[in-house]
């Protein structure tokens, strides 16, 4: 009997583990891929620092709807068309991130400067299920829902700021990325992609089943007079450059939950199957990653 209750402790434990390894630590590290919206690149990580992500960075025009913006720091849980290795699957229901960048930019004579006015957010992408809202057996495409944490992780304009946030499916708590209805492409075209959750249940299903999270960095609109701020360029506005010297720098980023129930500890599904080779140094740009 003994020896039953000791083999049952250890595999507990194995589960336990299985289960928990991308909850609880920090995942910048030198271990896990990090990367950045629109481009194929891996970040590097820096000793004594962190991940290190370095402008240009490239606008991300899919969500003009709600903003222009640009995504520095982004870890998938499931693999896209790019070369980023996943975490594997991650349910942020009722879990904790506490998040710690800090920014490093010099301001350039004549130059606008984005922190004025611009916000640094917590971010995850979903899948939606693809059902007919009507009911029935209609095959629908997915829907790919983007939602920001409506705080601020560098208020008042500080270089760095470590932040706890609460997730929960409470609709107030967040805010959906718009699409760019410019875009018209048909099922590649932003328009035709992006969407919001049409209620709180399928909130809460994309809150359970995120395919990528990060920071997104939200430019200001306009200017402290009013006057609105050209980003994108005439000629490639889909290909413009921005906040080349600016650098974000993740030091922590930790996913807390409770204890899963027994039945769910053998499910080692969110486990990092193959741990990405550190890289110590990068550049940006390259190709775009579609689910983006």
């Amino acid at each position: 009997m003994r020896r039953a209750v000791l083999t049952f402790l250890i595999l507990l434990q194995i589960g336990a583990q299985a289960f928990g390894c991308n909850y609880g630590i920090n995942l910048a590290n030198p271990s896990t891929y990090w990367g950045s919206v629109l481009s194929n690149h891996r970040l590097p990580f820096v000793a004594n620092k962190g991940i290190v992500s370095q402008g240009p960075f490239l606008i991300d025009t899919n969500h003009r709807e709600r903003a222009l913006l640009i995504g520095p720091l982004v870890v998938w849980t499931q693999g896209g068309a790019g070369p980023e290795k996943p975490l594997g699957d991650i349910d942020l229901t009722n879990t904790r991130i506490k998040i710690r960048i800090k920014m490093e930019y010099t301001p350039r004579e004549n130059e606008v400067d984005p922190r004025v006015g611009g916000k640094l957010v917590f971010w995850f992408q979903s899948r939606l299920s693809h059902k007919a809202v009507a009911g029935g057996d209609f095959e629908m495409p997915w829907r790919t829902a983007n939602y920001v944490y409506n705080t601020d992780l560098m208020p008042e304009g500080t270089s760095e700021s470590t932040v706890e946030i609460p997730v929960t499916p409470d609709l107030n708590q967040w805010t959906c990325l718009g699409n760019n209805p410019i875009d018209m492409r048909p099922f590649i075209g932003s328009a035709a992609n992006y969407t919001c959750a049409l209620n709180q249940e399928e909130f809460a299903e994309a809150i359970a089943h995120p395919v990528d999270m990060g920071a997104l960095f939200l430019l200001p609109s306009q200017r402290t007079d009013g006057s609105n701020i050209s980003w994108l360029r005439p000629a490639r506005p889909a290909r413009t450059e921005t906040m080349e010297n600016a650098a974000f720098i993740l030091e922590e980023f930790t996913i807390e939950r409770d204890s899963k129930p027994l039945d769910e500890l053998a499910d080692a599904n969110s486990c990092n199957q193959s741990p990405a080779p550190a890289v110590h140094a990068t550049a940006q740009g390259g190709g775009e990653i579609p689910v983006h």
